[in-house]
């Protein structure tokens, strides 16, 4: 095992020379932190699987817009009070619908939102 030698000299002049034989043990961490790069299996994989999310998110967009609209000319014609009573609640501001209509931002997941 290869060993490391390591010189420090101190502001009062004094040299330390210290011999560690830990050169191999930094090697594994540098290796471990480079990314693996996908087989093309996986990324025809996550291809479709973006491509069904953005689909799926497409349609139920338009249900939710559609919904929306249906909404809002309730309100115009009996008031907001009476959509509020029939249960008409503008559910576009909620977090987890938003969640479900917002596609992946892949390339494939645009596709499939657009398709």
């Amino acid at each position: 095992m290869p060993k490391e030698k390591y010189r420090i000299e101190t502001d009062d002049g004094s040299v330390y020379e210290i011999e560690t034989d830990d050169a191999q043990s930094q090697q594994p961490a540098a290796v471990a932190a480079a990314p693996q790069q996908q087989s093309y299996p996986e990324m025809a994989g996550q291809f479709a699987t973006d491509a069904l999310q953005g689909l799926k998110a497409g349609a139920l967009s338009t249900i939710y817009h559609g919904g929306d609209l249906v909404r809002r000319g309730t309100e115009a014609v009996v008031g907001p009070e009476w959509a509020a009573r029939l249960g008409m609640e503008n559910k576009l501001d909620k977090p987890e619908v938003r969640s479900v209509i917002t596609p992946p931002e892949s390339t494939a997941g645009q596709l499939g939102y657009g398709a």
